[in-house]
């Protein structure tokens, strides 16, 4: 009976040492948890989850640099040329080719027989202040490209005041110089000129033009037209 006393007394003794050891390493853990909540270490990562000291799969380190997004580059813009691109024989047959007149002082009508040629035309109107053609001044044009089979009507403004116009193949001349050969000479189709009231300095003002009419019909059969009138923005 006394051993049995002692044996219980000892397991009581035993169980209270271990209650008060668990109770010491669970406080020394919670105060481990208490201190480091949240740890890193490279490569290693540490965290404590319930108490318990884990470790998590190494994890690489990436320095991230800042790329610059590329751009969209803008693909040129081709401006077309204002003169077509036509085979010598088109050159050579152009005044074959175009047919044209003035219809009225304002009004010029143009044809084009060819059935591969493309051409550059206008029809301009130019103020006169005197007798130096140096000295006219572009008051209204309109220009346009005529192709194979077309018909195309132009109209220009005119001036209060003497005044020249000039229906012509080719480029716009914007500033005649004769010294420099800058003359419509032989690409003039037809023109016009009256000279009374010359343009005073400074009264020439650009007029506003408006845009030709074009049809598909074929052109019709051109007829004979006066030669150029000499001394005019053909000279």
């Amino acid at each position: 009976m006394t051993q049995l006393r002692v044996l219980t007394v000892l397991l009581l003794v035993a169980g209270l040492v271990a209650w008060v050891a668990l109770r010491g390493q669970a406080a020394s853990q919670n105060a481990l948890a208490a201190n480091q909540s949240f740890a890193v270490a490279l490569p290693v990562v540490l965290r404590v989850e319930a108490g318990e000291l884990l470790s998590a799969p190494p994890q690489s380190v990436v320095d991230v640099t800042d790329t610059p997004t590329a751009t969209d580059t803008p693909t040129p813009s081709v401006t077309p040329s204002a003169t077509p691109t036509n085979s010598p024989d088109c050159e050579l047959e152009v005044k074959q080719n175009l047919n044209g007149g003035l219809r009225s002082d304002t009004m010029a009508e143009v044809s084009n027989r060819s059935t591969h040629c493309t051409y550059a035309i206008g029809l301009a109107s130019y103020g006169i202040p005197d007798n130096n053609l140096s000295n006219q001044q572009l008051f209204s044009s309109q220009t346009a490209m005529i192709h194979p089979g077309e018909r195309l009507n132009l109209t220009v403004e005119l001036p209060n005041c003497a005044y020249q116009v000039d229906l012509f193949y080719g480029p716009l001349i914007q500033a005649f110089d004769p010294g420099h050969g800058l003359v419509y000479g032989q690409r003039i189709l037809d023109t016009r000129v009256r000279r009374t009231g010359f343009c005073l300095p400074g009264t020439i003002t650009p007029a506003a033009t408006s845009t030709p009419s074009a049809t598909s019909t074929p052109s019709a059969t051109p007829t004979e037209t006066a030669s150029p009138t000499p001394g005019g923005g053909g000279s």
